[in-house]
């Protein structure tokens, strides 16, 4: 596979993910969340598959996002797809956070389950903000 360079705006490809020239770096691109190996030659940022965080954008695991795509978005989940990320979609409602876990399982409320917590647990009733009966 080849791969990209960035460093001083010229193209250039590496072999074995080494860049010839002292003043270019290799790209590094995360093969899960980016949609191809070759990045922006003079920022260095990896084309991001769709809801992977950007540079500098929030990311669910609240650190700040790199040029190489390697992080889902605030509110997605589910890098290892290959496929980008998926939206948490959790009920406003029934959950304590609009973040998700890695495996797309929303964090509910007390007496709320479901993935998405948009239902009461078994022998509880009347679903509301406030948990169900």
């Amino acid at each position: 596979m080849r791969h990209g360079c960035w460093g001083d705006g010229r193209p250039c490809i590496a072999e074995s993910n080494v860049c010839r020239d002292v003043l270019m770096t290799a790209c590094d691109c995360d093969d899960l969340g980016s949609s191809s190996p070759v990045c922006d030659v003079t920022t260095g940022q990896c084309p991001c598959r769709e809801n992977v965080a950007l540079e500098s954008e929030q990311t669910r695991s609240e650190t700040e996002a790199d040029t190489r795509c390697s992080l889902c978005k605030f509110e997605y989940y589910g890098l290892a797809s290959g496929n980008g990320c998926t939206p948490c979609d959790c009920n406003p409602i029934g959950s304590k956070s609009s973040q998700c876990f890695e495996s797309g399982d929303c964090h509910c409320k007390d007496t709320i389950g479901g993935t998405k917590c948009d239902s009461c647990l078994p022998e509880f009733f009347l679903f509301s903000a406030n948990g169900c009966m």
